[in-house]
């Protein structure tokens, strides 16, 4: 009985610790509430070179660039599409998603009605400064390719 409660305790205090960070995010206050995406005044190939200095894996697709799934942190995943508007204005379009460390800890605490929400699938962000996992993800894609103009 004394070790079942010592796992038990084990087992929530392990699930009130913050999730392990991969990337330093610049909390930011100047984005417009429901903003989607944002345009960069630079070119598609200097914002290549932005992903290769960050080590960000990256598709090359026929309208612009995907890249790969960005972990931020053990419970947020990223990508992003950027899409060459002309030869010196690129449109960044965020998506996020859920971890499946954090899909599998909602169901053994909440069981699966808790997760009938979640799902691998990446969504697009709109931007809610109140909504952590998506505004960090619209954050760090500021911080990362810059942004010249927010739309809604």
């Amino acid at each position: 009985m004394k070790s079942i409660m010592i796992c038990f305790a084990f087992a929530i205090l392990s699930s009130c610790t913050t999730y392990q960070n991969f990337v330093t995010v610049t909390d930011r206050t100047d984005i417009p509430e429901g903003s989607k995406e944002f345009i960069v005044n630079k070119s598609l190939s200097s914002l290549k070179d932005n992903l290769k200095t960050e080590t960000i894996a990256y598709t090359a697709q026929e309208w612009g660039i995907e890249t790969h799934e960005i972990m931020l942190d053990e419970g947020t995943r990223a990508v992003y599409n950027l899409y060459a508007l002309d030869s010196a204005t690129v449109k960044v379009v965020p998506y996020w998603g859920y971890t499946d460390k954090v899909i599998s800890e909602a169901q053994i605490w909440g069981g699966t009605a808790a997760t009938n929400s979640m799902s691998n699938e990446m969504r697009r962000v709109l931007y809610k400064r109140k909504e952590l996992r998506p505004k960090r993800v619209f954050d760090y894609g500021v911080q990362l390719f810059g942004a010249d103009k927010f739309v809604q």
